[in-house]
């Protein structure tokens, strides 16, 4: 008698959220099935929890799963060099929806860059461009930090996304030096204000290498 052949077991990519995703054979397509669940989920703030956590897990496999492929050298078979690839898909599509929402998120809540000059908080830029003196006055040394972690050390203090802090923190001057002058201008300004000249030299320093 032929043994019946046991089906391989479908797993949540986390505990309660409502589809099935084999981290271990991901797809290019996988993502519609996020998707599909997003739409179905009303509030944004739930659509961003959903997908913090959906990252937070997909990091913790991916990263596993690159230890194992590094660990094969140079003999990688054609379908682990798929599945890294896949992986790689993923990934980027699972960020750039998690920075779409919230973007969406900020321009809901007034918290875009014109709304935010005109309420008179700083912008995601100006904000970087402050705590990065701050920072830098404190002591830190950016050649022995990760980025990312000053990344969420601002989003956390300021309440603007991830992504784009992180963004600004990788690149501070960003592709409009125009743009980059004012934001400096706007920021001297205010630690001039209160009586921190040394910084405030500093981002005129900086304004004159710009």
């Amino acid at each position: 008698m032929r043994k019946k052949r046991r089906q391989p077991q479908k797993r949540e990519p986390f505990p309660g959220a409502g589809y099935w995703l084999d981290f271990e054979n991901i797809k290019t397509d996988d993502f519609e099935i996020v998707e599909k669940r997003l739409d179905e989920i009303s509030l944004r703030e739930e659509q961003i929890r959903h997908l913090l956590t959906l990252k937070q897990y997909f990091d913790y496999k991916a990263g596993d799963k690159a230890e194992e492929i590094a660990g094969l050298g140079a003999a990688l078979p054609p379908e682990m060099r798929e599945l890294l690839a896949n992986m790689r898909v993923f990934g980027d599509q699972l960020n750039r929806k998690l920075e779409h929402l919230r973007n969406l998120e900020e321009i809901e809540k007034g918290t875009t860059a014109t709304a935010s000059t005109e309420a008179g908080r700083l912008t995601i830029a100006q904000c970087v461009w402050a705590l990065h003196y701050l920072l830098i006055e404190s002591g830190l040394s950016y050649a022995g930090v990760d980025k990312s972690v000053v990344a969420r050390f601002i989003s956390a203090i300021t309440g603007y996304g991830f992504d784009n802090v992180y963004k600004r923190v990788k690149e501070k001057h960003g592709k409009n030096e125009k743009a980059t002058q004012q934001d400096l201008a706007t920021v001297r300004e205010w630690f001039g204000e209160m009586g921190l000249e040394a910084i405030a030299k500093k981002i005129e320093g900086e304004r004159n290498l710009g």
